[in-house]
């Protein structure tokens, strides 16, 4: 049973293991033909793909981390968020090029740190490829079928009772709940506590997305709404990390001082307007959990 062609609703707890083990085999599946496909051509397209099914993976181990009582979800999170951490520098590299790179136009003294990027770029195309070729599977391949035959075989006792319907509304509340709390806690001048929400929101919304099927109100729609207001949180962390990186350069002396300050109101605007639109919509968080029916 692949995910999409998931049943409605999970009516009881066989329905339920049989479909996180379907989305496993199915997002293992995935992940290894991508993989192989980026340590063949490291290309942004195999890069993008790459990433793209360990995030959905990974939800399925985030997912089964907070159901289970076994420790090899988090083994097995552990591991391919290492892999995900591999693409760290050269995606941030990558949004901040082209950012940079679109706005040469206005600020024509932005050249060499936008020349000073791609050859940063091209550095992390090669480290990172080096690092994708040499990625073993091993560990992670073993925690996928221990976790395959706990939710095939659930021993006696607590994962027997937590792979439920009813324990798996309880996780997705908590995850949300998690949410709330940090969102009460943000201060509009601290990037860092929005940063705390993003972390937050961002498990629920993997967690939402591993079992979309089985939920009545997650709709194309409402997974579309989840995606864009993680993107708005993410923005807000690209234009945080783009700040830094001008003031490196610019201490570096690899950046007109008068350039940089220039560039840097542009930024801090930036960052402020998204801000606003994250405190509007986050304002509305209820609109995201309850699901509708």
């Amino acid at each position: 049973m692949a995910r999409g062609q998931a049943t409605a609703k999970a009516s009881n707890s066989l329905e339920l293991r049989r479909y996180l083990s379907a989305s496993l085999n199915d997002g293992w599946k995935r992940f290894r033909k991508k993989l192989r496909r980026c340590q063949k051509g490291f290309s942004e397209k195999a890069v993008h793909d790459s990433r793209v099914e360990s995030r959905r993976l990974l939800s399925v181990f985030e997912l089964l981390g907070a159901l289970s009582t076994g420790g090899q979800p988090e083994k097995g999170r552990r591991n391919l968020k290492r892999y995900l951490d591999t693409f760290d520098e050269l995606r941030d590299t990558h949004v901040q090029l082209m950012f940079v790179a679109a706005q040469v136009g206005d600020f024509p003294g932005l050249r060499s740190f936008r020349d000073a990027l791609r050859k940063r770029e091209r550095r992390c195309i090669k480290c990172t490829a080096g690092e994708i070729r040499r990625i073993k599977v091993g560990s992670l391949r073993r925690s996928i079928r221990a976790m395959e035959e706990e939710l095939r075989s659930p021993p006696r006792g607590a994962s027997r009772t937590q792979l439920r319907p009813s324990r798996l509304v309880r996780v997705l509340q908590q995850a949300f709940t998690r949410v709330e709390r940090q969102h009460r806690r943000v201060a509009p001048d601290d990037t860092a506590s929005i940063h705390r929400v993003r972390i937050a929101f961002k498990r629920f919304r993997y967690m939402i997305e591993a079992v979309a099927p089985l939920l009545p109100g997650a709709s194309q729609r409402h997974l579309e709404r989840l995606r864009k207001f993680q993107s708005l949180m993410g923005e807000i962390q690209d234009t945080e990390v783009l700040l830094a990186t001008v003031e490196r350069f610019q201490n570096n002396g690899k950046l007109d001082s008068l350039i940089a300050a220039a560039f840097r109101v542009q930024l801090l605007h930036r960052r402020r307007r998204f801000i606003g639109a994250y405190l509007k919509q986050a304002g509305h968080l209820r609109k995201f959990w309850p699901l509708p029916d």
